[in-house]
């Protein structure tokens, strides 16, 4: 008995589609999945095996072999649970329909059955799209079906607000087979409309910064034109509270830049289930002591770093010769090309880096080199080796270098 159904897996910023393709047969009973599975993808044989007895189902006891294709794509995450459970559901007889192939599935399965969110969901919508508009007349002179893509309920929203394509979803398995047999779903999500939300994050206002109009102008040209700054001042100055202030008079996101980030806050599992684009402008500040994977992303899942969360957005780097040179030389491609390709021994991801960086640091290692109101105990060499931390190239990265005094309140 076979059976072949349509899931999808995300790796970085690109959804592929998936045949998951099932098949039982005669002999000891086993449960192999084959196709380069991560941990996650292997582990849903449990996942699979519980849900569907606890959904009122037969699991074979036979040879169950699950092949998902193409066979050279590693496939990662636990989206591909609902599919694997379709399909051998299908296979055994027990979901019958002759559209079934239209259908892609995605969802993580419970043990009792139910369906859990994944991430990734806008991404899987906005390639099951473009599948949809790249579809090709077939040998008959027909245009094919267009794909629908079924989800868990939590994830709805996210997949609807790509509204071209056809969505629905189910709370657990046994409502998605009987969705499928009867060609409806019930889709109760939709009984209230999701509008974009607009997140305020940043509670610093321009107005409530006194003084430094210099710095205030330079930070205004820097915002009209996407221009990176180097902030230079005494401690005490108003750094920090300019950056901050910074984000909050860039212009409010389009709607491709929205969809772009939504979709990697999407991927990387930092999206509420609420159906909303994020329409404010990403602000990320990383300590110091971050490492190079984290600020440019990496890892064994080589998910992007905060250099990437802050794209169309701000990146704030304090107290700028602190960071580890290796973290900071890192830097000096991604701001030139726009754009981060992260290549290791698992595979090579592009994310975007679209961004405005603000850094900020001290004239020297005490930081009141020029100060009139502190003296400066650094020697001439300790100073040269502070500034040396950063080097020249990634210095020419930065457009603007302004100097902030302090503030004389008296």
């Amino acid at each position: 008995m076979y059976a072949a159904v349509h899931g999808m897996t995300v790796l970085g910023l690109q959804a592929h589609l998936i045949r998951v393709e099932v098949d039982v047969a005669n002999g000891l009973p086993s449960f192999e999945i084959v196709g380069l599975p991560n941990t996650a993808v292997r582990e849903a044989r449990d996942r699979v095996r519980s849900a569907i007895r606890n959904s009122g189902y037969q699991f074979p006891l036979q040879r169950v072999t699950v092949n998902l294709a193409p066979a050279d794509l590693r496939k990662e995450g636990s989206g591909l649970d609902l599919p694997i459970a379709i399909g051998i559901l299908a296979a055994t007889d027990q979901c019958i329909s002759s559209s079934l192939g239209k259908y892609v599935f995605s969802g993580e399965l419970s043990l009792e059955g139910s369906l859990r969110p994944v991430p990734g969901v806008l991404t899987m919508a906005i390639a099951l799209d473009k599948v949809n508009d790249e579809s090709v007349l077939d040998e008959g002179g027909c245009i094919g079906e267009p794909y629908c893509l079924i989800v868990p309920s939590d994830n709805l929203a996210e997949a609807r607000l790509v509204t071209k394509l056809e969505t629905h979803s189910s709370a657990a398995l046994a409502q998605v087979v009987k969705g499928i047999e009867m060609e409806s779903f019930e889709d109760l999500i939709l009984s209230r409309t999701t509008q974009p939300e607009l997140y305020k994050e940043v509670n610093v206002d321009w107005a409530d910064v006194h003084g430094q109009q210099h710095v205030k102008r330079a930070l205004e040209i820097a915002a009209s034109g996407g221009h990176n700054v180097v902030l230079v001042g005494p401690p005490g100055s108003g750094k920090t509270l300019l950056a901050k202030a910074y984000s909050g008079i860039l212009p409010q996101l389009s709607e491709k830049e929205s969809i772009e980030v939504t979709q990697l806050y999407s991927v990387c599992g930092l999206l509420n289930c609420n159906g909303s684009l994020v329409q404010h402008r990403p602000f990320r500040s990383p300590h110091h002591t971050v490492t190079k994977a984290g600020i440019i992303g990496g890892g064994r899942n080589l998910r992007p770093g905060e250099l990437s969360f802050a794209n169309h957005g701000v990146l704030f780097l304090d107290e700028l010769p602190e960071f580890s040179r290796e973290v900071l030389e890192c830097l000096r491609q991604p701001l030139e090309d726009r754009e981060l390709t992260i290549t290791r021994q698992a595979g090579s991801i592009t994310y975007p880096a679209h961004v405005s960086v603000i850094a900020s640091m001290n004239p020297c290692p005490c930081g009141y080199y020029g100060d009139q109101g502190r003296v400066c105990h650094c020697t001439p060499m300790q100073i040269q080796n502070y500034r040396g931390r950063i080097s020249g190239p990634l210095l020419d990265r930065f457009d603007m270098h302004v100097e902030v005094p302090r503030l004389n309140l008296l």
